[in-house]
Order: C-alpha cells, then sequence, then structure tokens
C-alpha cells in the first residue's frame, strides 16, 4: 500500500513525491545509480545502489530521505536520455504510461530531462489496452487477408487520445544537461568496477 500526501504544491501524490519537491533541481549535483536486477546497457552485472556526491566521490548515504528520493528518478531519467542519445534518438515527445504517467512530480522530471513536453493516455491501463489493440490488429490484418496499418486500426480510438502532463521548463532542462557528463562518469566508474 502506497502512502499518499498532499505536496507544496497543493497536488495529491505518492508520499515520496513531496520529499522530492522539496529539494532542488539537480538534486544540488548527487547522483545516483539504482540497479535493482543485472543491467546489459551499460552491463553491470552487480545489483546494488551507489550514490556520489556533487564532485563524484562515492557516498555511503545521501543527506536525507528527499536527496535520496529525486536520485532515483533524476538517475533513472538522466540514463534513459544518455543511452537514447547513444542510439541517435532525440525524442520530441515522451508518452508516459501506466501509474507512473499519474504522478505529477515524475512527468515534470521526465519533461525536464529530455526538454520535450510528456504526454499521458487518457487510457489508465495502458498494458491491456496495448494487447486488446495488437490482437484487434491482428485480427483485422487475418480478416483482410493483407497488411493494414496499425494506425489505421486505431484511427479514432477514444482510448488512443493523450493529454500534456508535463511541458519542460528550459532552466531544469539546462540544469540535467549539464549533469549528464556527471551522471556518464558516474556510470562508467560503476561500470569499471564490476
Amino acid at each position: 500500500m502506497q502512502c499518499a500526501a498532499v505536496c507544496p504544491d497543493g497536488s495529491l501524490q505518492p508520499a515520496h513525491s513531496c520529499g522530492v519537491q522539496s529539494t532542488p533541481v539537480g538534486n544540488d549535483g548527487h547522483i545516483g545509480l539504482f540497479i535493482d536486477t543485472p543491467e546489459i546497457i551499460p552491463y553491470i552485472g552487480t545489483p546494488g545502489t551507489r550514490r556520489f556526491d556533487p564532485t563524484g566521490v562515492p557516498l555511503a548515504g545521501f543527506p536525507s530521505p528527499a536527496v535520496e528520493a529525486r536520485a532515483v528518478l533524476e538517475g533513472q531519467m538522466l540514463s534513459m536520455r544518455m543511452h537514447s542519445k547513444a542510439m541517435g534518438l532525440s525524442p520530441k515527445v515522451v508518452i508516459a504510461t501506466g501509474g507512473g504517467s499519474a504522478n505529477t512530480v515524475l512527468t515534470q522530471i521526465i519533461a525536464d530531462v529530455f526538454g520535450a513536453p510528456v504526454l499521458k493516455s487518457t487510457q489508465t491501463d495502458s498494458a491491456s489496452l496495448g494487447a486488446a489493440l495488437r490482437a484487434l490488429h491482428g485480427f483485422k490484418v487475418r480478416e483482410a487477408g493483407e497488411f493494414i496499418s496499425y494506425a489505421e486500426v486505431t484511427d479514432g480510438c477514444p482510448a488512443m487520445q493523450y493529454n500534456t502532463a508535463a511541458v519542460p521548463s528550459a532552466d531544469a532542462h539546462a540544469v540535467y544537461n549539464g549533469m549528464l557528463d556527471a551522471y556518464k562518469r558516474a556510470e562508467d566508474s560503476v561500470v569499471a568496477a564490476q
């Protein structure tokens, strides 16, 4: 069970999100890598939590639970941005799905890290919706006896409507741009220690 709280901005969010709101964008340079299971990109075979101070020195713990909470969210998004950029991807929009799409703190961090608007589906159970739409697509292709585009099958589907969940802040995006090299150095040090 997740506890909810009214955050400083007046929104009802998971309790840890309120802590995130009490810390500055960029977490004063604190960076965390939170690896629950072995990673393949980059290869990190040993799960664990790695924390770094603003100068890149490893830490046993962060100064507060709020710094830890922000480090979890920012670290995941910085990793996604860094690795998507390495693959030549530069999203113009991000679509958030699942339960996280309802968390305004998380969607704002995503928008700010990527420098792109974040959209969320009007359908809350996106996994089951996606499975049903893929099945419908397969059925329509088989019925027609030829390929039909996915867009043609889903065109007009009310559940395929999106709302803007967050728009990026230019100032916050600049902070995250400045953190990418520090994140890469932190990640590289973890990979090298394997």
